[in-house]
This record gives C-alpha cells, structure tokens and sequence, in this order.
C-alpha cells in the first residue's frame, strides 16, 4: 500500500508566540492563521493563495507513481521491463510565485518497520551543501577588501597544493580546477567499505589528491569542466583559516540562523543522526535489491557534502540562493553567481560541452535546462534543490535512494521527478536538458 502525505505550508514562526490552527481538511494540513506582525524568516512561504487542487493531485500522481511503480530515471529505455524497485520515499517542496508554499510526501522513511515518510523528516543533503559554502566564500569577497575569487589558491594556502600558483579560487568553485576528486581515490573506496564510521583527516584527503595526480594539463585549468569534491575542501579550509572558526558555525551565522533555517546544520566528525531522520537506501551488490546503507561519519565529505536539512529549510534556501532576488547574498553577488556560468568542454579530453547537454556549471550553482540550483547524493540519499527560471517556481526534491546503475542512466531519480512535474505544471513552457531525454521523449513531446 502506498503512503501518501501532505501539507500546506506549514512553517513554524522563530520569535514570539506564533498561534496556529492545524485543520485536517481532505487529508491536508492547511495552516490557517498566521502572526504576519511576527518576524519570521519563512513569511514569505505564507504569501499568496493556496495552491488549488490540480496542481496538487497533478504532483502526487508523480509522487506517487515514484514510490509505487519501477521508476524512469532519466534514459532507462525500457522501464515497464525493469527490475528496479521504487524509491522507497520522497518528500517534495514547491513555491509557484502567488502562491502558498505546499508540501508533499509519499512512501516510506523507513522499509523494514513500514514508517510512512513525513514531510518534516530530515535528510543528508549531500553536495547541495556546496551551495552554501560558496555562498560564504562570495560573501568573504565582499568583507575582506584583499580577497578575490580571482586570487591563486597559493596566496591564501601555500604550499597545499603543488601547482596552487596556477588554480584561483573561481576555478575551485566552478570545477575547473583540474584536480582530482579524492572520493574517486581507491584509498578513500576502501576506506568507506571496510569502516562506514570512520573518521577522516583533510590531510587524508589532500594527499590522495596530491597521489592521484590532476585530471587535465595546467593549460586546461578554467577551460574544463571536472566534478571535484576536493574544490570544496579546499574552500572550506579558507573559509575556516580567514574566518578563525569551525565551518559549521560560520555557515549556521551566515545563512542558518539568518534565514531561519532551525532544522538546518553542518555535521561534524562523529555526529549522529538527527531525530525524525529519514533511512538511506542503496542497491549495494547490483543486483536490483535495496539494501539499508549503513552510517557513514560526516568526516567523509566535510564541506562538500556534510549539511543536513528538511524540505521546508531546503525550500527556504532555494530560494534565497538561486532565485533572482534572492537573499542570501547582495544584489551585485547574487547578479555575479546566477550570471557567470560555464558552458565549455564536459570533462578534460572529451568533445562534448556542457552547453550541449543543456547545461553549465557556476559559482555553487548548476544549470540544468530551465533549473538553475544544486543536486546532492550521498550514501542513500538523493536531493535537487532549485529555480525554474522562467517562472521563478522553487522546488526541492528529497528521496532516501541513491541511484542505480549510474552507466546506466544519465540522471537521478530526482531529476526525472522534477521533469515530470514541470511538463505536467507547464506543458507548453517547459523544455528538459538534453542529457535527461529518454528513449521517444522528442516523439512524446513533439507537436
């Protein structure tokens, strides 16, 4: 039996007392009174009308479907015949300009004791955690009159890295640096196997990185594209190193607390999980059978991938980060990240561009077709938080599994999720990226 949740922004006031009235109305919360004189960091989800009932059947039915049938994630070319089972569960946050924040939940949290997933449950947001760190680092550029993202990395930690004379911090932040990602790194696979829990060093990291050697020659630094956990590591120890503490509290001042998000933090080595956390599932042997995937220390991704967070905080987020007005950064900040993206060549060697799939990579924000936002995997998780553009909609995605298969499909289930919502919200607007066309999409979606 499928499980189907949802809400109706449903955020919860930060300073005072805030009265609410929580009415079960067609199986929907729906908050009905609001302290508006109340400062409160996610107002503006309570802005505008509810969203009708369409739209809502119209994103369940997808909801739905992904937790209770064999799922298309992007290019599968022959999903009825599949072996792979559903997603165990999801969570969904959508804010449509006008509108009410809505929320929506389907599946399960947890498999094994059949607990239905909630939309308050929180989740590993894997790598969209490197949203808020290169938020730090603009804003860094904007307090500290010396630093540039066009600086060397050599100025701000020398000796680090062996070619650092060579690679700017743009570079870092836009996966153009040429170094190699540690996370690939056959010490860093046998490390995570044997140990789940174990704890590492950046030191470990940094000379994994150094052992492996760059992806591409010093004369294809800014000219390639190479996905790099090591970027953001490298971010975080500056912004550690020019800020004098923890990386977890800069961000909780500088965007967390600010913003409100309360159900929003950066683990650190040896922390658990949270309460109402969601359980993260994985086909470990390959063999189309979801497994539980066990603990792993949030040492293993530090500042590219340790935050964890909810959908309401997540929603929250999006769009303060990769909206047009958004507020986590200035006006001119904001302009500089959402404008400054590139389009070249997809990985170092390769012929393809990412303006061919449809994409671009910038400064903590990645372009995929009609979105502009962050994707995240991580250990069982999956999550995609971002903006349509064109219409200015905010949608966060969160489910509790980690992709099959990857060879096998260009996309993440989340993504497929989002595509499905947007053609169904925006039949005629809508275009996805070339890379998340499957088999008779054109013939689907032609005229």
């Amino acid at each position: 039996m499928n499980v189907m949740k949802k809400v109706k922004s449903s955020f919860f006031g930060s300073m005072g007392v805030l009265i609410i009235i929580l009415l079960l109305v067609n199986g929907c919360y729906q908050l009905d009174e609001v302290d508006r004189d109340n400062p409160n960091p996610h107002r503006e989800a309570y802005e505008g009308i509810p969203l009708d009932e369409e739209t809502i059947s119209q994103i369940e039915g997808v909801l739905e479907r992904a937790t209770s049938k064999p799922f298309l994630p992007g290019v599968h070319t022959n999903p009825e015949n599949s072996l792979m089972p559903p997603i165990p569960g999801v969570v969904v946050g959508i804010r449509i300009p006008g509108k009410q924040a809505w929320f929506g939940a389907s599946g399960y949290s947890d498999l094994e004791r059949k607990i239905p997933m909630n939309v308050d449950d929180k989740f590993r947001a894997g790598s969209i955690t490197k949203s808020f760190v290169a938020s730090s680092i603009l804003k860094l550029s904007e307090e500290m009159r010396e630093f540039d993202v066009d600086d060397k990395l050599e100025e701000w930690l020398p000796g680090i890295i062996p070619n650092g004379n060579e690679i700017s911090i743009r570079n870092l932040l836009m996966h153009s640096s040429c170094l190699n990602n540690y996370t690939s790194h056959q010490d860093f696979s046998d490390g995570i196997q044997a140990n789940p829990a174990r704890r590492w060093t950046r030191e470990e990291f940094i000379a994994m990185t150094i052992d492996a050697g760059p992806v591409c020659s010093s004369d294809s630094i800014g000219k390639n594209f190479n996905y790099s956990n090591t970027n953001y590591l490298l971010l975080g120890l500056i912004l550690e190193q020019e800020k004098d503490k923890p990386l977890g509290d800069i961000l909780f001042e500088e965007f967390f607390s600010p913003l409100g998000l309360r159900n929003t933090f950066f683990q650190t080595a040896g922390d658990g999980f949270p309460g109402d956390y969601t359980s993260g599932y994985f086909d470990l042997d390959g063999n189309f059978v979801l497994e539980l995937v066990p603990y792993v220390d949030p040492s293993a991704l530090w500042a590219a991938g340790a935050v964890f967070t909810d959908a309401k905080d997540l929603l929250a987020w999006t769009k303060a980060a990769f909206s047009a007005n958004g507020r986590a950064l200035s006006a001119t900040l904001q302009s500089q990240r959402l404008n400054s993206l590139y389009e070249g060549v997809l990985n170092a060697g390769s012929q393809s561009t990412l303006a061919n799939a449809g994409m671009g990579i910038g400064m903590g924000v990645i372009k995929r077709g009609e979105m502009l936002g962050h994707v995240g995997e991580i250990y069982g998780f999956s999550a995609y938080a971002g903006v349509y553009a064109e219409k200015q909609v905010s949608i966060v995605v969160l489910t509790n599994r980690t992709r099959y298969h990857k060879e096998e499909n260009k996309e993440m289930d989340v993504f497929t999720i989002i595509d499905q919502i947007f053609m169904k919200l925006y039949p005629e607007d809508y275009d996805i990226a070339e890379i998340g066309k499957y088999e008779g999409y054109d013939e689907q979606h032609s005229e």
